[in-house]
């Protein structure tokens, strides 16, 4: 793995940000506020879909935008994953719904024999986020749906212009 031991950051906040979005940077600034340190992004696939909109690095670039690069890994692999889990201290998750701590688990179970160790990392080192009930509604799906639909003054509301540009650009070469 490129990381080195010191590159690990000591607060992870996971997910895979396809698109990044207002209730992500909310909950990271809220974690950081909690927490009193500073929190890094892991862009993480998500095994639930087939295939994410945008790639890894595209992500990555959308994020920094919005949040410090330097706060932002990429994360290629469960492997990896586990390592970053096993090195932090706390493991952020936004909280928009009840179900929303069950269902992030989802998220990191590719390879069987990596589900029992991610998910106990997660679980003993989690730090749950709530997310402003203005902000709930807001989601990467819905985001893309806005888009799609043509609603663009809509979803500005919900993320930054650039982002809404760079998804109107993806799904247009989709179609």
């Amino acid at each position: 793995m490129g990381t080195t031991p010191e590159k690990f950051p000591r607060n992870v906040y996971p997910g895979s940000f396809d698109p990044f979005h207002y209730s992500h940077q909310e909950t990271h600034r809220r974690a950081e506020e909690v927490l009193g340190e500073d929190v890094s992004l892991l862009v993480v696939q998500n095994y639930i879909k087939d295939i994410s909109l945008f790639s890894a690095s595209e992500r990555k670039d959308l994020i920094a935008r919005c949040i410090p690069e330097e706060k932002i890994h990429i994360v290629q692999n469960n492997e990896e994953l586990l390592e970053y889990f096993s090195r932090a201290q706390k493991i952020v998750r936004g909280i928009r719904f009840k179900l929303d701590s069950l269902e992030a688990l989802k998220l990191f179970f590719k390879k069987p024999q990596f589900t029992a160790q991610i998910m106990f990392e997660f679980w003993k080192k989690r730090c749950q986020v709530f997310v402003d009930e203005n902000n709930k509604h807001i989601s990467s799906r819905l985001l893309k749906i806005l888009v799609d639909q043509g609603d663009i003054e809509t979803a500005q509301k919900y993320t930054t212009s650039e982002i809404v540009e760079a998804l109107q650009g993806k799904m247009e070469k989709t179609e």
